[in-house]
């Protein structure tokens, strides 16, 4: 079974998913992610991966650069078993279904050359695609190297799932009460994912850096957290403890 949600540590940003929509709003736009998992080739490295990043954002200016796609490189920090299989991970987004396809395409048909650099580099051995929900969207500035936590949820059998997304709204509220302001997502699994996958979504949430990291970890262990997070979430939801990434923005909707 999956650890209780008593271990989840929840805080969050991420650009690539910061819209008009928020955790009140009873219509959110749902907008579509992939995610590759990727390992080094040998003798390859950071360094060589960051050499075809700049000619694929030089690729990207001259073909589609209006379609608004947005990509960050995740590197693992705290994780374990299964999701510690991977160097780096590249998550990217589009703001609708319609820029996705034009994008695909846009890659599909010219982007060849690229594609055989990036093998070269990186050995990806999965493509997974999610329909993302902001919950809250993330205000300000955005950070330069945000942190990212996964965490895989089930909505309990008992419940459905407006029941569960409702406890993460309930914990939202409770976070704002506090003074926290942290955007959280949650991630649909819509094309790619294994058939045994255990989870009916993923719960997406950062940090701004680790002097947030750790001051949430304060607030949520001696400060309250956990003990909310009891009466919130039994009978609701269960999540898994989440992994957390460090986050490098490789393309923002300016085209930086």
């Amino acid at each position: 079974m999956k650890t209780r949600f008593t271990t989840l540590l929840v805080a969050g940003w991420l650009l690539l998913l910061a819209g008009p929509a928020s955790a009140q709003d009873d219509s959110p736009q749902i907008r579509p992610a992939e995610f590759f998992p990727c390992t080094f080739n040998e003798g390859k490295d950071m360094g060589d991966l960051e050499k075809v990043i700049a000619r694929w954002n030089a690729f990207t200016d001259d073909n589609d650069a209006d379609t608004g796609y947005q990509a960050w490189l995740l590197m693992p920090d705290f994780v374990s078993g299964d999701h510690a299989g991977w160097d780096v991970g590249w998550l990217g987004g589009w703001p609708s279904g319609a820029a996705m396809g034009e994008s695909l395409d846009i890659w599909h048909t010219k982007g060849g050359e690229l594609q055989r650099a990036f093998a070269d580099v990186v050995t990806c051995a999965a493509h997974m695609n999610y329909a993302v929900m902001p919950m809250r969207e993330a205000g300000g500035e955005p950070p330069k190297a945000p942190l990212l936590t996964f965490a895989d949820c089930e909505v309990e059998r008992s419940a459905n799932m407006e029941v569960g997304l409702g406890a993460i709204r309930e914990w939202i509220e409770y976070e704002t009460s506090a003074g926290g302001d942290s955007p959280h997502w949650v991630f649909f699994p819509a094309y790619g994912e294994p058939v045994d996958a255990d989870y009916d979504f993923k719960w997406v949430t950062g940090y701004r850096d680790y002097a947030a990291f750790g001051k949430d970890w304060d607030a949520y262990a001696n400060e309250g957290g956990w003990q909310k997070a009891q009466q919130i979430f039994p009978g609701a939801l269960e999540c898994d403890s989440p992994r957390v990434y460090r986050a490098k923005p490789i393309r923002l909707p300016d085209g930086s």
